[in-house]
C-alpha cells in the first residue's frame, strides 16, 4: 500500500505523462500528466495499450511499436522512442518516452512504466533559432555574438569571409 501510494505521488509531481503497461493483461494506467499533455480525461481513455496505440500519428505507429516490441522480445531494460502523437483538441505534440521494462524471475517482460516528456515547444523554439541563424547566415555583414565572458558564441558566414576564420575556428 505504501509503495503504491509513493508511486502515484511521484507521478502527480511530474509534468511528464507516465504509463504503467501490464505486458501480460495489457492494461494500462495513466498519470494526470497524460490529460494535461494531450487533454484526455481519465473516464475517456481505454484502460488498456490501445489508448496509447490509437493516439500515436499513423506515420509513426508501425516504427515505434516495431521498435517498442523489440526492446521488449530482446530483453532490453529500457526503450526510448520519439514520435508524433494527436491530441484531443486535433493538433499534434511532439514526444520522447523513456520506458523502463521489468522482468520476472524467468526474464520474462512482464510490466513496462514510461514517461512521456511533450517536446513540442522545445523543438519549435530550436526551428525558430535555426530559421534565424540561417537569416544572419544571408547577411552581407560579419556578426558575431559574445557571451558576458568574453566568448564568441555566433559566428555567420560573412564573418568567415571577412575575418577567414571558420565558425568551428572561433565558436567558444
Amino acid at each position: 500500500h505504501k509503495s503504491e501510494e509513493r508511486f502515484r505521488n511521484v507521478a502527480k509531481a511530474t509534468n511528464d505523462a507516465i504509463w504503467d503497461w501490464d505486458l501480460v493483461t495489457n492494461a494500462l494506467w495513466w498519470n494526470e500528466g497524460f490529460t494535461r499533455l494531450l487533454g484526455f480525461t481519465h473516464d475517456a481513455i481505454e484502460p488498456s495499450i490501445e489508448s496509447w496505440i490509437t493516439r500515436i500519428h499513423p506515420d509513426d505507429c508501425q516504427n515505434i511499436l516495431r521498435d517498442i516490441r523489440a526492446a521488449i522480445h530482446e530483453g532490453r531494460k529500457f526503450w526510448t522512442g520519439e514520435y508524433r502523437v494527436h491530441r484531443k483538441d486535433g493538433t499534434i505534440a511532439l514526444v520522447r518516452d523513456r520506458g523502463h521494462i521489468i522482468h520476472d524471475d524467468t526474464g520474462k517482460a512482464v510490466r513496462m512504466v514510461v514517461g512521456m516528456t511533450d517536446l513540442t515547444e522545445h523543438k519549435a523554439a530550436e526551428e525558430r533559432l535555426r530559421e534565424q541563424a540561417a537569416l544572419l547566415d544571408k547577411a552581407q555583414d560579419a556578426i558575431l555574438v559574445g557571451d558576458l565572458d568574453h566568448r564568441i558564441t555566433y559566428w555567420n558566414k560573412s564573418a568567415e569571409r571577412v575575418y577567414g576564420w571558420t565558425a568551428d575556428e572561433t565558436i567558444g
